[in-house]
């Protein structure tokens, strides 16, 4: 399974993106401000700029599992070795301040606000679980379109 987030609007405090799996489309997300880095960097200079503040996820192509959030408390995709980046999910969430560098999935239909989150969240952790439970790898690929 390949999910895809594209970044579309980079905002001061946060990014809005879109979100597809296997090719079609399925959410919006919200993340963190990007920083424009991307996996090749050195660690030295994700973890400066980590400094700075929250910030999205260098862009790359990281391998997704589910794993149980000590922090969430569920089950949840998680892309593993993310750069600068202990532990990030993608899971519900509905503003900028409570992105804490993941991608929280939803509909973006009002400014800087994502509704319906749980239940995206839900239905792609559901295909996530389905797809390994079918011995299928599940990969993330995140890129962004500079404005």
């Amino acid at each position: 399974m390949e999910i895809v987030v594209k970044r579309l609007y980079m905002k001061p405090d946060y990014s809005i993106g879109r979100l597809w799996v296997d090719g079609v489309s399925f959410c919006d997300t919200m993340e963190p401000t990007s920083r424009h880095l991307n996996s090749h960097q050195t660690l030295v200079k994700i973890k400066q700029a980590r400094k700075q503040g929250p910030m999205a996820v260098p862009t790359g192509r990281y391998r997704v599992l589910v794993t149980r959030s000590p922090k969430w408390g569920r089950w949840l995709p998680q892309p593993i070795l993310v750069p600068g980046f202990w532990q990030v999910y993608l899971r519900q969430g509905n503003k900028p301040g409570e992105t804490d560098g993941d991608i929280l999935l939803g509909r973006n239909t009002r400014k800087g606000y994502l509704l319906d989150s749980t239940a995206h969240m839900l239905a792609l952790q559901r295909k996530v679980t389905e797809a390994i439970g079918r011995g299928e790898e599940v990969w993330l690929t995140v890129k962004e379109l500079r404005q």
